[in-house]
């Protein structure tokens, strides 16, 4: 960090400020100083804001680190102080930048952006940008273009819980190039899906998350879907399907899928999937043999139909975690207990007592399953039926199950009483952890002998 020449003027008026608020307590806690400053008058901020800067870069406890300087530089922006953000940009290499409204009373996106715009030198060094709790006006729009356009390094950008007019783009300009954006993240947006189509046409992503969006109409999906053909090198896509016409929207995002070879995780949680659909995302995963994970989280209405997908050969990590597994699950778990790849399965969700049959015949007959999550079941009639089945398993290492481990955590020695077949469970895994750790021994034993 380099030192700056404290004004003394400047250090003076400073502490006259904070000294005479008592709301501020001592000099030296960054958050305090900057709290007294912004209550007080325009003509005070003026004279004690340098004195602050120099308070930052010459007192080694009065530095803040990265989350606390990310939040001094958003109040700068909402409370339109360009020549301190100025300066924090040129003493710090400022890689975060957070434009949250902290309070109600300073919360105008324009004026954040305006200032932000401003402040921002020619050789920016952000690389994640983060926008949540806003609603775009037109100019708002097009300083987020703007600033966009000041940030050559940005490889992340997140909008949350932002919304829009549905005509706010008329007459607004494109989304200038972003060579380095990689991650993109719209999560619990309204009306945004014009702005997402502007920022998909300006760069190629790694990583696109679209989740809890409020998108009214099927034709918005389809827009997403034809935006998103550009994007050939995704490597990981999550979409919220949340709507009563899930396959006419499944259909727009299957014909990307179908031309798409470098995806490698997809997650389409909360998405009640039919078995046309699922038979249309099989047709169009198939033969993807980069795509090792999928995530059908809460996909819990046709259990028997998810057997296709599950069954696909390239995957080895799989999420149904929130399912309910009421019926129809021996094609489930047939499909787990004949996959050639799976390593790592999350199935924490709720199993009613019949179908636990199912999963005991998942873990006697997969040979490489490595990881297993589960939820808090019965012990004599569940877990004592899984001890049984691992009679035959020798190959999971690893049981989670976090409701259980935080009862362990709290009452350890009442929950082995309570839970005998859990722990006895929990042995077998541990057994076949410390057999693959001595077979990696002798391995490498030979290897080097």
């Amino acid at each position: 960090m380099r030192p700056v020449r404290a004004n003394p003027h400047y250090v003076t008026e400073l502490t006259h400020l904070l000294s005479s608020n008592p709301d501020t307590g001592r000099p030296g806690n960054w958050r305090r100083d900057l709290a007294g400053l912004l209550r007080s008058s325009a003509h005070q901020r003026s004279l004690a804001f340098s004195a602050l800067i120099d308070h930052f870069f010459n007192d080694p406890q009065a530095v803040p680190d990265e989350s606390q300087l990310a939040q001094l530089v958003c109040e700068c922006m909402f409370h339109d102080e360009v020549e301190l953000l100025k300066a924090i940009f040129e003493q710090e290499r400022v890689t975060k930048v957070d434009v949250s409204p902290r309070s109600q009373g300073n919360s105008d996106l324009s004026i954040a952006l305006k200032t932000l715009l401003h402040a921002i030198p020619d050789h920016c060094s952000v690389d994640q940008l983060t926008l949540c709790g806003h609603h775009f006006e037109d100019n708002a729009i097009s300083l987020l273009f703007d600033v966009l356009k000041r940030m050559p390094e940005l490889e992340s950008l997140r909008l949350a819980q932002c919304s829009m007019k549905i005509h706010s783009f008329f007459g607004i300009s494109d989304c200038p190039p972003l060579p380095m954006l990689k991650n993109l993240y719209f999560e619990r947006t309204k009306y945004t899906e014009q702005l997402l189509w502007k920022i998909l046409a300006a760069c190629q992503l790694s990583r696109l998350h679209l989740l809890k969006n409020y998108v009214d109409g099927v034709e918005r999906h389809r827009g997403t879907a034809q935006a998103l053909m550009k994007q050939p090198e995704l490597r990981e896509l999550a979409l919220d399907l949340r709507t009563e016409k899930v396959g006419t929207v499944l259909h727009y995002y299957a014909e990307y899928l179908k031309n798409q070879a470098t995806i490698r995780h997809l997650d389409l949680s909360n998405a009640h999937l039919k078995q046309e659909d699922c038979n249309m995302l099989r047709g169009a995963l198939t033969g993807k043999n980069k795509l090792t994970s999928l995530s059908l989280r809460n996909c819990n209405q046709f259990l028997g139909e998810l057997a296709n997908l599950v069954s696909l050969e390239s995957l080895d990590r799989l999420d149904l975690s929130k399912t309910l597994f009421l019926k129809q699950t021996m094609p489930l778990m047939t499909a787990l207990a004949n996959h050639p790849n799976l390593l790592h399965v999350n199935l924490n969700g709720r199993f009613l007592d019949h179908v636990i049959e199912g999963l005991a015949f998942a873990l006697e007959n997969n040979k490489i399953l490595t990881s297993l999550e589960l939820p808090r079941m019965d012990d004599d009639k569940v877990y004592a039926r899984l001890v049984d089945a691992m009679k035959n398993n020798r190959s999971l290492r690893l049981l989670s199950s976090p409701d259980m481990e935080d009862l362990c955590q709290k009452n350890p020695e009442g929950m082995r009483d309570q839970y005998p077949s859990y722990f006895a469970l929990m042995a077998c895994v541990t057994a076949n952890q410390s057999r693959w750790e001595r077979d990696q021994k002798d391995q490498d034993k030979f290897v080097h002998s």
